[in-house]
């Protein structure tokens, strides 16, 4: 079907109309704002988890910043506490520490 113009909203009749229905007007809430301060940089890089003994986990890089990580992991195996985050790809190979984990995601605070 063909509508020759968007129809108008007249915002005195909106108001009037739900003046006299009862409903209630919701305030618009706005999504929250980053709190980050840098930029995080979007990326799907090979990487390796491994600490100073035997534990080794492929994963992926999801993004990254000069101060942390967020990778993801095919298994749901945790790692270590504390690890050494190396993407082949990026010449990164740095000392972090898991700060959150979440259903194979992970985040990384870099030492």
């Amino acid at each position: 079907m063909f509508f020759p113009r968007k129809p108008s909203i007249d915002p005195v009749r909106l108001e009037k109309a739900v003046q006299t229905s009862g409903a209630k007007v919701v305030p618009f809430v706005r999504p929250p704002r980053e709190k980050r301060q840098e930029k995080r940089l979007p990326t799907w890089q090979r990487c390796i988890l491994h600490d100073k003994r035997s534990c080794r986990i492929d994963g992926v890089l999801m993004n990254y910043t000069e101060k942390g990580a967020h990778v993801r992991f095919r298994t749901r195996e945790t790692p270590p506490q504390d690890v050494i985050l190396t993407v082949p790809s990026l010449g990164i190979n740095r000392p972090a520490r898991i700060v959150w984990s979440e259903r194979g995601d992970i985040g990384l605070v870099f030492l």
